[in-house]
Order: structure tokens, then C-alpha cells, then sequence
């Protein structure tokens, strides 16, 4: 039977439900209450993204400060003035005014044309422009802009980081601060024995094919508190029966970075591996000074290695 308290018990349910599924979907995304910050992040905030919402006329009804900042003009000076006598040259005016058409019937417009700011200077802004509708079924134009020479250097920059990322020939993974793994490179895939979409999202402890990996993230947690890098962790996996010959082993030489936005934001620790097998090799006996800070494994650990033995840490 259902009345108005089971209603209301029924909706209070469900809102628990749904709280419990956002519990479980944030827990797995990294995010929690404290991920909720006030401080500037990511890249609207390093390209300084400016803002200005125009009227179905033109006129210039909202100006942001990072407006302000690209263009020279403050609010007082830009609002309620028709944004293309403001900022469009005459020679490009009928082109702007076209494509502000379009945006007002709909139809969302993103390139780049030259700005005339206050100070005289000309300056190549990047825009993606989108159409508003209020409650009246009034259009406005919303305009987003921003550097148009920065957005590239910043585009080469990621374009550059992408290809050594995906194609060096060695493994590099990138962790949060909370040593949750976000990127991995298919080197490290090989070396981990886990496709990236096993790996992407678990702490290192999950990864790193060790069976302890506490002083591997006390060396992590050290690089995230100081910034100071660690470089040539070494660590060494034998099989288990051994195996005869030079096969028996693999060798890895691990470096540790702190990453950290232009504002000083700790954003995570960078992890570069390299297969150091064949040095050490044909250092004698296999064996040579281990570095300050060296991570030591212990014990055994389960990867099943070349035929089918299992492997377990040098320490």
C-alpha cells in the first residue's frame, strides 16, 4: 500500500541509493570532499580564459576579469558597448557579424581572428563562441577566448609529451599524489604484466610486481614532501626455482620526479624505469654498489616469468 509517508520514505531511499553510487563512482574517479578546492587549477587557469556574454544586438552584458586581462578594456568600458565596434577591425567586421548570426540561430562556432585591444596592439584570439537562451527564450552569444600563440605552444608542448609518452623506449607512468596510478606508457605495461587498463586508477602497492613495495613508496612520498629527485632505484628480479645462466634474472634501474603546476600545486610523481638487465649482467658476480635510497624487495612474488617460472625479488 502505498501513501504519502512511503512516498517519502521510498524517495528517501532512492536519494541514499544515489548517494551511495556517487560514493562509489567519486571513490573511484580519486575524488572525495576534498577535492573540492578553491585554488586555481588546470588549463583555463594557466591560459587565463576570458568570458563575455553579448545580447541578440551585440552589446557586451557580461565582461570577466580575465577579459579584462587579454584585452586591456575593463568592465566599465565594455559593457553595453557593441562588441564589434569595440574589438573587430572594420576589415573584419562583416565576417564577425556573420558569424554571430549563426551563433544566434543555434549553431556553436569555434576560430581564431584578430582582436584590437585597448592598447593598440593586435592580438590573435582563439574563441569558441555558444549560444544562451534564458527563461523568456531570449539568445545571447557566449564567448570564451583566450591567447591564441599561447594555446598553440601549449598544444606543442602536449603533442611533443604525448609522442615521447607513448613511444619511448622506456617505461613512464605518472601518479597522483595518493600514489594512484593515472598514466602508464605500453613499456611499463610490459614490465608491469598488466594492460593499462588494469593499472590506470590502482595504487602503486596494486602495480608494482613486488610482493613489498613499502620502501618503494616511502622513496615516493620522500620525492612528493621535498622535491627532490631519486634516481637509479635499483631492483632486481630473479626466478624462482633459479634458472641456469644470465636468463635467471631482470634488472631495473627506476627514477622518481615531483610534478607541480605553475602555482606550486603538487599534481603527482613522474616514474621513469629502464631495463638495466644487460649492465648488470656483465657487472662481475652480478652484483655491484647499490645507490643511496635504493629500494630493496623482499620475499617472493607471483608473475609467472619465461617458462613458466615464477620469480621472485634479489634483495
Amino acid at each position: 500500500m502505498e501513501d504519502g509517508r512511503g512516498t517519502a520514505l521510498s524517495g528517501g531511499g532512492q536519494r541514499r541509493a544515489a548517494g551511495d553510487r556517487y560514493d562509489v563512482e567519486a571513490a573511484r574517479a580519486g575524488c572525495g570532499e576534498a577535492e573540492v578546492v578553491s585554488a586555481p587549477v588546470g588549463l583555463p587557469d594557466l591560459l587565463g580564459v576570458a568570458a563575455a556574454v553579448l545580447d541578440d544586438e551585440g552589446r557586451i552584458i557580461l565582461w570577466s576579469p580575465e577579459a579584462e586581462h587579454l584585452f586591456g578594456y575593463g568592465s566599465a568600458e565594455a559593457l553595453g558597448q557593441y562588441a564589434a565596434d569595440l574589438l573587430i577591425d572594420l576589415r573584419h567586421k562583416s565576417r564577425v557579424l556573420e558569424l554571430f548570426g549563426r551563433v544566434l540561430a543555434g549553431e556553436s562556432w569555434a576560430g581564431g581572428f584578430p582582436i584590437h585591444c585597448k592598447d593598440g596592439t593586435v592580438r590573435r584570439t582563439a574563441f569558441r563562441n555558444v549560444p544562451l537562451q534564458d527563461d523568456q527564450h531570449h539568445t545571447y552569444a557566449l564567448g570564451v577566448a583566450t591567447d591564441q600563440q599561447q594555446l598553440r605552444e601549449l598544444e606543442t608542448g602536449l603533442a611533443l609529451t604525448s609522442r615521447l609518452f607513448h613511444h619511448a623506449p622506456f617505461g613512464l607512468a605518472v601518479l597522483d599524489p595518493h600514489l594512484r596510478c593515472m598514466l602508464v606508457n605500453p613499456v611499463l605495461e610490459k614490465i608491469h604484466g598488466r594492460p593499462v587498463g588494469e593499472t590506470v586508477g590502482r595504487h602503486s602497492s596494486e602495480v608494482v610486481p613486488v610482493p613489498d613495495t613499502s620502501e618503494i613508496e616511502a622513496a615516493l612520498h620522500r620525492v612528493l614532501a621535498t622535491g627532490e629527485p631519486l634516481l637509479n632505484q635499483q631492483l632486481t628480479l630473479s626466478t624462482d626455482p633459479p634458472l641456469p645462466g644470465p636468463h635467471g634474472e631482470q634488472s631495473w634501474s627506476s627514477s622518481y620526479y615531483r610534478l607541480q603546476d605553475q602555482h606550486g600545486r603538487i599534481l603527482g610523481v613522474a616514474v621513469t624505469v629502464v631495463d638495466d638487465t644487460e649492465r648488470h649482467r656483465t657487472t662481475p658476480n652480478g652484483t655491484e654498489p647499490r645507490p643511496s635510497g635504493c629500494a630493496r624487495g623482499q620475499g617472493r612474488f607471483s608473475r609467472r616469468g619465461s617458462r613458466g617460472r615464477g620469480w621472485r625479488v634479489r634483495g
